[in-house]
């Protein structure tokens, strides 16, 4: 049974604040050296970043929200760690936290939320 809220398929709609999803910096979604998966999977990490700037979860559970196997993530992982992006840290018992590393890509003007207007041409203020 469908919501009154939700739209019949098809119909236009507005997803401002309808949907909880990954996060990837534009800075860091328009860096060039890295494949669309790694960029995907960085926002996954970051979907599941506590407080501290660290995310732990499972290659399983990532390649599961992903739709990719595991090994493909295993890949953007590494793809991340060669560029700078994530450092891995390796735990007694098998767990591996990711903490987040400031990128220079993320200290130009694209895509810093003070220059929202820059980096997108459609904003009104």
């Amino acid at each position: 049974m469908r919501s009154f809220l939700e739209p019949e398929p098809g119909q236009e709609f507005k997803p401002h604040l309808v949907f909880v999803g990954i996060f990837t910096p534009m800075a860091l979604a328009s860096f060039p050296d890295l494949s669309p998966g790694a960029k995907l999977c960085y926002g996954a990490l970051n979907y599941f970043a506590g407080r501290r700037g660290k995310s732990w979860p499972s290659v399983p559970t990532i390649a599961k929200m992903l739709g990719v196997v595991d090994r493909q993530v295993q890949r953007y992982l590494v793809e991340l760690q060669d560029e700078h992006f994530i450092r891995r840290d390796f735990k007694k018992g098998g767990s591996t936290h990711y903490v987040f590393l400031w990128h220079p890509c993320f200290s130009g003007r694209k895509g810093m939320r003070k220059n929202l207007a820059i980096t997108r041409p459609d904003y009104k203020r």
